[in-house]
């Protein structure tokens, strides 16, 4: 299930028996709620609705809460989290510390090709992406900027029986960003960190298992 934000157009929706692409104005998520509600084959109406609301669910957004209103984006959070009954995660790529000298050149070139940043004072900080996520009743949230992702900075899972699995993925991606950095060689490391601080990655789960652990000070793999 991919759900793809589309203004002011008409309906584009593809419907495959095996993939679905809704098209949704975010800004209206109670219509994006009525599509997931109607079934479209026998089965989902036997079933009553178009995904099981019970199923894990992972919800992917990628600069998107940037483009919403704070208001828009917790109309939007909120249709969803009620929506689905199971666990849930949520995977957001979002701007931050955008109130220095780089991020309003930024700005003001999107503003000069007509583009908003109408979530641009709620985007200040990995602080503020926990917030968000907390208040719509995630439990489990993790929130790093890019460099610090880039430069290695994972937490360990201590005491949680996952250390095995944890080392492994973080021998994995430290190998990884060797072999990148083999490929070619930066001379502008400094500028591509100033671009990677401007940057986000979090996630949050909503499940049984969840913990109220909260990090943005690293980074570590969820258990989902």
């Amino acid at each position: 299930m991919f759900l793809l934000l589309i203004d002011n157009r008409e309906d584009e929706d593809l419907l495959c028996e095996n993939y679905c692409l809704l098209s949704a104005d975010l800004r209206r998520p109670t219509e994006l709620i009525e599509k997931l509600h109607t079934p479209i084959t026998n089965k989902e109406q036997e079933e009553g609705g178009l995904l099981d609301r019970n199923a894990p669910t992972l919800i992917l957004a990628e600069l998107v809460f940037l483009y919403l209103s704070p208001e828009h984006t917790r109309h939007c959070l909120d249709s969803l989290t009620r929506f689905f009954h199971g666990p849930l995660m949520l995977v957001t790529y979002e701007a931050l510390n955008l109130h220095d000298s780089f991020s309003s050149m930024m700005v003001q070139n999107l503003a000069g090709r007509g583009l908003c940043l109408a979530g641009f004072e709620y985007n200040d900080s990995v602080e503020s992406q926990v917030s968000r996520m907390k208040a719509h009743g995630f439990l489990e949230v993790v929130s790093t900027d890019m460099k610090s992702l880039r430069t290695n900075n994972m937490t360990s899972m201590n005491g949680d029986g996952e250390e095995q699995e944890q080392e492994e993925w973080r021998r994995r991606w430290t190998a990884e960003l060797a072999r990148v950095r083999r490929l070619e060689f930066l001379d502008e490391v400094e500028e591509l960190e100033l671009i990677l601080s401007h940057y986000a990655l979090s996630w949050a789960i909503r499940a049984d298992h969840s913990t109220s652990r909260t990090t943005t000070v690293g980074f570590y793999l969820p258990t989902f």
